[in-house]
């Protein structure tokens, strides 16, 4: 393998905070692959993986880690920045 470049998605490890999410929230184009899938408990992001979107890993951390409630619709909607997430 070398320095051969692999075809596919790149996809970002996930960040997660605590185990035993109910459900999961695509935000993105899953099928285009360049997404962000959040593992929801409630109404609180526990991980956050993203796959081919760039520059949110911060935003998804502090979000896991604050354990603040989420507005769902803001969270799908990929024209409302990451950062402004947390309340």
């Amino acid at each position: 393998m070398g320095g051969e470049e692999r075809e596919g998605p790149r996809i970002r490890p996930p960040l997660s905070g605590r185990p035993s999410a109910s459900r999961r929230l695509p935000r993105g184009e899953e099928a285009e692959r360049r997404f962000i899938s959040f593992c929801m408990s409630g109404n609180r992001v526990l991980a956050g993986m993203n796959v081919n979107v760039w520059d949110v890993v911060d935003s998804i951390r502090a979000l896991v880690l604050s354990g603040a409630d989420v507005d769902e619709a803001r969270l799908c909607d990929p024209g409302v920045p990451p950062d402004t997430l947390v309340t």
